[in-house]
């Protein structure tokens, strides 16, 4: 029925139907292009009118289309912000933002991201939740946490969108005591647990469990166990540059191609909030 049709699906609608683009329109609302083209697929489908032609440069509203569009500008959206004026003023008044990452990505970019946040909006509780990338996730879909800053999986899904932050290489090392003392057959590996972004790209190179030593939970534990001659470990270039500078630890398997991983944040497109608006303008800003 029409009244079951959200004024969200009216908002996703002027925004695709003003830039005559998808990609655009999903930039703008930071929500994925499949949830958008779904959303304009039922919005159809609900009042039986075909409101777009697609075409190789965008799409292109049909008559009956730009007849909505006139009326969505109107009426639609005085509501909406009416609406959203009401919460959006409660909510920066008393709320709370639960940011998931890693203890290096907080230190890295995300304490300055609160600190610039907490002075604008000092009555917002800001919380940090860390847990493996997995967790984190999925903790992102369920709506228990706000925004997740990770690297980026490659994988979309219609409730997350991921936006891009920063570049960064991952690198085998290992001290030089270790490698005196071990030959190549005989090197074991520092892991972090299973679900964790570390483990994942570990397993692409080295899927053989029975050579880890020692499995943790972060970074900075891997790489002390690293230098405390316990192994080899994977771990990125912004956390080990001092180590490698000094030659405290280098830098194996120069011959792989190893990855520059992109690091970004995710949220959920259905619980996207003002306070996350907010919070990533100030995430942006670092």
């Amino acid at each position: 029925m029409i009244n079951d049709i959200s004024l969200d699906y009216y908002r996703v609608f002027y925004y695709v139907a003003k830039y005559k683009n998808i990609t655009r329109a999903s930039e703008v609302l930071m929500i994925s292009q499949p949830a958008i083209t779904q959303t304009i697929k039922k919005l159809e489908d609900t009042i039986n009118i075909k409101l777009f032609i697609r075409t190789k440069k965008g799409v292109v509203l049909t008559k009956e289309g730009e007849k909505l569009f006139a009326l969505v500008q109107n009426i639609a959206f005085a509501v909406k912000n009416v609406d959203g004026y009401i919460n959006e003023t409660n909510i920066m008044n008393n709320g709370e933002i639960i940011v998931g990452c890693g203890g290096n990505i907080f230190r890295r970019i995300v304490l300055k991201a609160f600190k610039l946040f907490n002075k604008k909006y000092p009555n917002i509780k800001l919380v940090q939740y860390e847990n493996t990338q997995d967790n984190m996730l999925k903790a992102l879909k369920n709506g228990e946490i706000d925004i997740c800053i990770t690297q980026s999986t490659n994988t979309f899904s219609d409730e997350l969108f991921f936006s891009h932050l920063f570049y960064e290489k991952h690198v085998f090392v290992a001290t030089k005591k270790y490698l005196s003392e071990n030959k190549e057959d005989q090197y074991r590996y520092i892991v972090q647990e299973e679900g964790s972004f570390n483990r994942k790209l570990f397993d692409k190179y080295i899927n053989d469990k029975s050579k880890i030593v020692v499995e943790d939970s972060g970074y900075n534990t891997s790489l002390s166990f690293c230098t405390n001659n316990l192994g080899v470990a994977l771990l990125p270039e912004y956390i080990i540059s001092d180590n490698l500078k000094s030659g405290e630890l280098v830098e194996l398997y120069k011959d792989l191609s190893m990855p520059i991983v992109e690091y970004g944040f995710y949220i959920n497109i259905q619980s996207k909030n003002k306070i996350t608006e907010e919070f990533i303008k100030c995430l942006n800003m670092g």
